[in-house]
């Protein structure tokens, strides 16, 4: 296990900023619902007997085997939101790799998963709120770590994974979601441009996939990923087109992806 897993991970002004707790619906909510709370703010918790993912999917949080944290973003202009999940999926990378020693393993779906061997890991999900046209942003992270393979539903048995499955080791929760919260403060306070690292990991870029909307679902190639994180896509009958995450899923053919 690694040594870097324990509270000296951060200060003691920074830990006063992160609410623990030992059940809650959704940390995304419970954030949601703090309306005064500070830039950098994190609520996380032992489960979540409502975790979300994307549009209307869940997100499988048992008791005491993964990270459930949310962090909150009071430092992003409206034109920035559209990287806070790419940016976001990278600090988790970053993390992960500092604590679990997974280096050259993790890789990034777009726009908001990490997955190891093709099967989902981490999911990440970023909700904004504005207040007097001001954003603030929540983001929800969930981490699978200690989950074996037996005991995930039946329905995404096939796509997720662990890091307990994947390594074979049996890391530390709490010490995972500080390494985290650190990386995301050195993502965010410093105002960092990581787009060339997102782009270099992302396992979406060049594969085929299903480009899925709320009226259609079509195939097509993606060519590359723009600045702003949208992706360029040529589908099968020859269009082109640009992809922002807020239109569409992608699903691949290949395991998760």
């Amino acid at each position: 296990m690694n040594d870097r897993n324990d509270k000296s991970l951060l200060h003691a002004e920074r830990l006063k900023n992160i609410i623990t707790l030992n059940s809650v619906s959704s940390t995304n909510l419970y954030l949601k619902e703090l309306k005064d709370a500070p830039h950098g703010t994190v609520v996380s918790s032992s489960r979540q007997t409502a975790g979300r993912g994307r549009g209307n999917n869940t997100f499988y949080s048992p008791d005491n085997e993964g990270v459930y944290m949310s962090y909150l973003l009071r430092n992003q202009s409206a034109d920035q939101l559209n990287t806070v999940t790419p940016r976001c999926a990278v600090a988790v990378k970053r993390a992960l790799e500092r604590t679990c020693g997974v280096e050259g393993v993790l890789q990034i779906k777009w726009v908001n998963d990490l997955l190891i061997n093709n099967k989902k890991v981490c999911g990440i999900l970023s909700q904004s709120v504005f207040e007097n046209g001001t954003p603030r942003v929540i983001v929800g992270v969930g981490i699978n770590v200690l989950q074996r393979k037996e005991s995930f539903p039946q329905d995404i048995a096939d796509k997720a994974t662990s890091l307990l499955i994947q390594t074979g080791k049996a890391f530390d929760i709490n010490g995972i979601m500080l390494s985290v919260v650190q990386c995301m403060d050195e993502m965010f306070d410093n105002g960092e441009d990581c787009f060339e690292e997102y782009e270099r990991n992302c396992v979406t870029i060049g594969k085929r996939c299903k480009v899925i909307t709320e009226s259609a679902e079509k195939t097509a190639v993606v060519l590359g990923l723009n600045r702003d994180y949208s992706l360029d896509v040529r589908y099968d009958d020859g269009e082109r087109a640009t992809i922002n995450s807020g239109q569409v899923s992608i699903r691949g053919f290949d395991g998760y992806f």
